[in-house]
Order: C-alpha cells, then sequence, then structure tokens
C-alpha cells in the first residue's frame, strides 16, 4: 500500500523549463541556456490512466543543460513534485487537487544515476507535493540526466479539470535545484498532463421470485468492477403493459449504500411479466451504469381458484322467510327461498357452511353439493364450481283454541283477548259476524236481548246456541297473545 497520496490527472504535453544562473544568483528561465548553468527536469507520466490502476511506472528525469566548463559538475540538492493540480500560475501550483494518485515510497535510479535508489516522502500536504531523497548524493556533467522511476496507484478523478479538454485533466510540477562547483545555486521545473478517466463498473441484479398475484416483488443489485463506488442506485419497477420499461414505473425505490436492496417492496396486482430496472448513478471515481429492461423478467400468475354456490329451496315454495348461513369462508349472510349466494374466485381448499338459528316451525330437509361434498367438508379444487343446495320444509303448528267455557269462566283473559283485538267484550256481536245471533226458544222465552253483545253471547250459550258462542270464542282465540289459533277447534288452549 503506498503510503503518500496526492490528487492528479490527465496528461497531454511534457514542459522543460531550464534555469540559467546569471551574474550573482540571478534566475532566468528559458528553453536553452545560453550561458551559466542550466538545469532541466521532465515529468513522465501516462497520457492516460484509469481510476483504479494500480503500479502505474512513471519518472521524472533531471538534466544537466550547463555549459561545458561552468562550474560543472551539478550536485543535486531537493528533488521535488506535485502529482496532481488543477492550474499552474508561474512555477507555482496555484490550485492543489490531491487525491488522484498514490505515490510508491520507493524510487529507483536509471540513467547516470543507476547506482542510487530514492527514499518519496509527502512533504506538503497542501499540495500534495512529495520529495525525492536518493541514497548518496548526485553529481551531473553537462548533458548527464539521472531519470527516477516509481509507481503510482490511481485512487480518484480530479475534482479540477485542468486543460478544459475532453476527459478530466491534471498536471504534475516538478521543482529540481542544485548548486555547480563555485556554490552558485540553480533550479528547473517542469510539467505534464495526464487524462484520468472513471472506471466503468458493472451491475448485476436479483430480484425476487414471482408467484401469484399479491406477491410482494423486491430487487437486489451488486456493483462490480468498480472503484469505492459510491452513490445510489435507484430500482424502478414496470408492469406487464410496459414490457420496454419507457412508462411510468408501478414502484420506485433508491439505496444508498450496498447491499442494494428495495424495501418494502411492491405487491403485486395483475397477472403477467413484470421488469426491474437498476440505476447506477455514479461518482466521482465511477461512471453511470444501468441493467437493462429485458435482464429482470419477474412473473407473477394467476392464482388457481373455485367457486362455491349455495342455493336456498323451501316448501312451500316463494316464501319470504330469510334463512341465516355461517359459512368458513366468510361473514354469515341470510338467503330465502331461490336466492343464492357466490364467493366469487376462492383458493382451493377444505371449506363449510352451516343452516343456523332456523325460523319456528321450519326444518332443514336436505343440504347436498354437486360434488358430492358434504356442507360440513366442501373439497373446492382449482378451476371447480361447487354448488351446494338447502331445502326447508315448514311445518304449521298445531292450532290453539280456547273453548267458550274458558271465557265464560275467565273473563279477565275474554277482557285482555279483546283489548288486543281491538274492541271490548260490550262490543255487539253484529258489528263482528254481520248480524245478530238467532235466539233459542228458551232465549225468546226468557226475553234474550235481539241484539247481543260479545259479553252476552259468551255467557249464555242457552239462549243463544252453540255456534255463536264458538263464533265468540274463535274471536278472542284469534285476538288473545298467547293463542295461536289457525282455525281449528280442538280443545287446546294455553291458557289452562
Amino acid at each position: 500500500m503506498h503510503s503518500l497520496l496526492t490528487r492528479s490527472g490527465l496528461n497531454t504535453t511534457k514542459t522543460l523549463v531550464t534555469a540559467a544562473i546569471l551574474g550573482a544568483g540571478l534566475l532566468m528561465f528559458a528553453a536553452v541556456a545560453s550561458a551559466g548553468v542550466g538545469l532541466g527536469v521532465a515529468p513522465d507520466f501516462p497520457t492516460s490512466v484509469t481510476v483504479g490502476n494500480n503500479n502505474v511506472p512513471v519518472s521524472l528525469s533531471i538534466t544537466n543543460n550547463s555549459n561545458s566548463g561552468d562550474g560543472n559538475p551539478l550536485t543535486l540538492n531537493s528533488i521535488k513534485l506535485i502529482p496532481s493540480c488543477g492550474a499552474i500560475t508561474g512555477v507555482s501550483c496555484s490550485t492543489p487537487d490531491t487525491g488522484v494518485f498514490s505515490v510508491d515510497p520507493a524510487g529507483t535510479g536509471a540513467g547516470s544515476c543507476a547506482a542510487n535508489t530514492f527514499t518519496i516522502t509527502q512533504t506538503d500536504g497542501t499540495t500534495g507535493e512529495v520529495t525525492f531523497t536518493p541514497n548518496a548524493a548526485i553529481a551531473l556533467t553537462p548533458t548527464q540526466t539521472c531519470t527516477i522511476n516509481f509507481t503510482v496507484d490511481v485512487v480518484g478523478a480530479p475534482d479540477t479539470d485542468a486543460t478544459g479538454a475532453p476527459g478530466l485533466q491534471t498536471l504534475q510540477l516538478a521543482n529540481v535545484t542544485a548548486t555547480d562547483q563555485n556554490s552558485q545555486p540553480g533550479s528547473g521545473f517542469g510539467s505534464d498532463t495526464t487524462t484520468v478517466n472513471k472506471v466503468s463498473p458493472s451491475i448485476s441484479t436479483t430480484p425476487s421470485a414471482g408467484g401469484p398475484i399479491g406477491t410482494v416483488l423486491n430487487d437486489t443489485a451488486t456493483l462490480s468492477g468498480g472503484f469505492n463506488p459510491t452513490g445510489t442506485v435507484t430500482f424502478k419497477l414496470f408492469p406487464p403493459a410496459d414490457a420496454s420499461c419507457s412508462g411510468s414505473p408501478v414502484y420506485t425505490d433508491a439505496d444508498g449504500s450496498a447491499p442494494y436492496a428495495t424495501s418494502p417492496g411492491y405487491t403485486s396486482l395483475v397477472a403477467g411479466t413484470y421488469h426491474w430496472t437498476a440505476d447506477y448513478a455514479g461518482d466521482a471515481s465511477n461512471n453511470a451504469t444501468s441493467s437493462g429492461c429485458a435482464a429482470e423478467p419477474v412473473v407473477i400468475n394467476t392464482p388457481p381458484s373455485g367457486r362455491i354456490i349455495i342455493i336456498k329451496q323451501t316448501t312451500p315454495d316463494a316464501t319470504s322467510t330469510q334463512f341465516e348461513f355461517d359459512p368458513s369462508w366468510g361473514p354469515n349472510f341470510m338467503l330465502s327461498d331461490g336466492q343464492s349466494s357466490t364467493t366469487g374466485s376462492t383458493t382451493p381448499g377444505t371449506y363449510s357452511v352451516a343452516e343456523v338459528n332456523l325460523p319456528a316451525n321450519w326444518s332443514q330437509t336436505s343440504a347436498t353439493c354437486s360434488d358430492g361434498s358434504t356442507v360440513g367438508n366442501i373439497s373446492l379444487q382449482d378451476g371447480e364450481t361447487v354448488t351446494c343446495t338447502f331445502n326447508n320444509t315448514f311445518t304449521p303448528p298445531a292450532s290453539e283454541w280456547c273453548s267458550p267455557g274458558y271465557w265464560k269462566n275467565h273473563p279477565e283473559e275474554a277482557v285482555e283477548a279483546a283489548t288486543a283485538g281491538g274492541f271490548t267484550m260490550n262490543t255487539l256481536y253484529s258489528s263482528k259476524f254481520g248480524s245478530a245471533p238467532a235466539r233459542s226458544p228458551k232465549g225468546v222465552k226468557d226475553g234474550a236481548p235481539t241484539s247481543p253483545t260479545l259479553l252476552q253471547v259468551i255467557n249464555n250459550p242457552q239462549w243463544y246456541g252453540g255456534p255463536a258462542t264458538n263464533n265468540v270464542a274463535d274471536l278472542l282465540s284469534d285476538a288473545h297473545p298467547d293463542v295461536d289459533f289457525s282455525g281449528s277447534r280442538i280443545e287446546n288452549c294455553p291458557l289452562n
């Protein structure tokens, strides 16, 4: 692992600046030195690199450009390099851009310093400048060149584009000083340009399994081949009607950190093939990437289903009486004669239904299902419709009737019956039956009233005879709330 990090960039041109010593140490920069001591330095980085490249070979060449005999040889004093710079003003890096290159801490000499090795250390954290320290002094005679070979790792893209050319460029700036035999100092500056390309990661996705309608769908994504990728993966789910993923998604979710996944997911509503896409937004070191629409199909099926139909039949027909059913598949429901209830689509399985709280005087005479199942154990298969029919029969209750003698001997019950019926015992018989009763011979002899009241008739059967007194008994039995009279004159009085 390289211990020195400096930010750097892309390289297309190399500049060599020669510093000449004129007079008493005055420095002048020129491409070629015409007199005095000259010192040149040229960093040499690849024209193009990609974030994530490791052990990239680079070099720094230092040349004695002095005229022969001008205080030679030159002894190198300091060798410095800023590996990445956004802009150079004069001979200084005016826009530091650290974090692009990690410089290996060791270098080897070639050419006129082939016997030397170099220790490389960072000496300025603001600019990322590194210093090369040889294991022994280096003296160069005119035209001699010392080349330092070392490696760098590309650990990020530049924050500043140094040139504006396509891609992202960064500059390298080298600075070397030396002293001649007359103790006159000299220095040289040189630069280079490198294009730094973002790495292009790939994205692989794994959607959750399909299934019947109602299955919850989720997706996961993995980035590979990138360089410490950050940023967001956005997942989109498209419905079966949009096989090209060109419309609006039915579900969108974004995850900003690996492992990338959706949550809580989408509950499928229709059958068909859904499609996921996963889009990585990219970051400073990684290009954006996306999965294709066809890469993640998920099939949702219509769930298996059947139907159960319950039919009500009664004897006698066309009764309006409501019958209550208690099914295992849902809440209770009511049916009358000729009505039916259906479950709609129902998952295959075993179900039951029972008739409960039968109305008075009704009995269940049969309950059968079309597939041979019992109503308590209906075996529903996929695609099957099972029809279960319940038949009920009404049995009229035994008629209750209280005789004329009962009403005569229980006048208080007669009054209750008359009150419930909306009349009184003093109501004329003729107003209830259309005419006055015929009097018996005894009634004529005794001077019985020709238009008697109900009370007079019930109390005097000897005057008005059996038919008239039975009519009053029928009227009172039908009116009394506790007597269920259905027209049959069989002594069965519940009031006894």
